[in-house]
């Protein structure tokens, strides 16, 4: 990186963990503040693969709604990384699952059409319309169609939502909280106090 890179910038593309804290810490950073990029930190960490860095940026209260310059929020960023631990995270703590991006697509149309099967039930759990169309006039099962996921369209032809459905998806709710509770705490502290103990 060369001299006028942001430190925060710096420390989230290297997945420098003990930099970005130092930087949180001594609170001279703007968690939230786009890049001039249009990227904003938590969608940075998430696209560079880092989930130990977007963690510590959601302990430090990064804004899990905020889009980058494309409209592209935390979410959505997430299910196209096919991470579906943080894809998770956003549903548990709260995450706009209708928020769309500058093509008019929500989360469903991007995982849909990457194929990812798990957010897109998630997704469709939660009750996100599943025939919304996007800015080209897709919807989201058409995605999946055109880019030969037959599980995921599989998945939207066969959706139904029971009783049963919805117990499960609690239980795994309440086990999910607990891991982001772990997670926290092991990101708030650092591997090398917790390896101390």
């Amino acid at each position: 990186m060369n001299t006028n890179t942001p430190p925060l910038l710096e420390a989230i593309t290297r997945g420098d963990r003990k930099k970005l804290r130092e930087l949180l810490d001594r609170k001279i950073v703007e968690i939230d503040r786009c890049f001039e990029n249009g990227e904003t930190p938590l969608i940075l960490a998430i696209s560079h693969g880092y989930t130990d860095i977007a963690l510590l940026l959601i302990a430090r209260g990064a804004d899990i709604n905020l889009s980058n310059n494309k409209g592209i929020s935390p979410l959505m960023a997430a299910g196209e990384a096919d991470n579906y631990d943080l894809f998770n995270l956003f549903i548990i703590k709260g995450a706009d699952i209708s928020l769309r991006d500058s093509q008019g697509e929500n989360a469903l149309h991007k995982t849909a059409r990457l194929g990812h099967a798990k957010p897109v039930q998630l997704l469709l759990q939660k009750g996100l319309y599943p025939h919304t169309k996007s800015g080209y006039g897709q919807t989201p099962q058409e995605l999946a169609q055109a880019n030969g996921h037959k599980e995921v369209v599989s998945i939207f032809k066969n959706f139904k939502t029971t009783e049963q459905d919805k117990d499960l998806f609690t239980m795994d709710v309440e086990s999910l909280e607990d891991e982001f509770d772990r997670l926290k705490f092991d990101v708030l502290l650092g591997p090398e106090i917790i390896n101390k103990g």
